[in-house]
């Protein structure tokens, strides 16, 4: 709306002159035979002026600029995103999603893409543009390039750490989930040292055991025991007297 000036009007030069020096509203109203402030609220308003509460006057009424905010669900998306980079499947749980590729498919029929390098979306041009964009619903194939093309690459520096662990422990969790049995090859160590008799008492039928398996393998009681004691070392704690002991850096 144009304001317009008090040098244009007389009746606006007087309102804001008389106003300024703290003469009440009403009684102005009254000095300029109107039925009452609100008649001259209107006549100011049409001159582009509204009163301000504050300084007890009219000032000009500037256009009110309108923001829109965006609280779509694909915004809401990337600002979880945003505030947590390293858990994507959390997000995935707080805004409905079984994974990351369902949450995909939704964003890219929403006008985003995946940017790797913020690791979160952001608006694709060419799928925002009309030009680029269709109402026809994907084929069947369409559908599975859609479906893949829309799987984030996750980052794999948050588990670098925990592979790193995991190679450590190789072979405790090879144990662990390949355990001993049938077909599985007994491993031999090659011990340096003197060799020394130690006599161990042990209940008669854990000593037949012994005996029937060192039989059974075709191996020695003593390649028994040894095997037996290292792996058990290993499991409790001496992980460095071993590898010490067998010579393994």
């Amino acid at each position: 709306m144009e304001v317009v000036s008090p040098e244009e009007d007389e009746r606006i030069h007087v309102v804001l002159t008389k106003l300024a020096s703290g003469m009440d509203r009403d009684a102005l109203a009254k000095e300029l035979n109107y039925a009452s402030y609100k008649s001259m609220d209107m006549y100011m308003r049409r001159k582009g002026y509204r009163f301000d509460t504050r300084s007890k006057n009219y000032i000009p009424q500037l256009e009110e600029v309108s923001v829109a905010i965006d609280t779509s669900k694909a915004s809401r998306i990337v600002q979880l995103l945003a505030n947590m980079p390293d858990d994507p499947l959390l997000v995935c749980s707080k805004t409905g999603f079984r994974d990351m590729q369902e949450m995909g498919q939704y964003m890219k029929t929403k006008g985003y893409k995946w940017n790797t390098e913020k690791s979160n979306y952001e608006k694709d041009p060419q799928l925002n543009d009309p030009k680029h964009r269709s109402d026809v619903l994907p084929t069947e194939d369409a559908q599975e390039i859609i479906e893949m093309s829309s799987q984030p690459e996750l980052s794999i520096a948050p588990y670098l750490p925990l592979l790193k662990m995991l190679k450590h422990n190789e072979e405790r969790l090879t144990e662990l989930l390949i355990p001993y049995g049938k077909g599985c090859s007994i491993p031999r160590y090659t011990i340096e040292g003197l060799a020394q008799t130690k006599t161990v008492q042990m209940i008669h039928t854990l000593s037949t055991m012994v005996t029937d398996f060192a039989k059974e393998k075709n191996i020695s009681q003593r390649d028994v025991f040894e095997v037996a004691l290292i792996d058990f070392f290993r499991k409790y704690g001496y992980e460095k007297e071993v590898a010490q002991l067998l010579k393994i850096r």
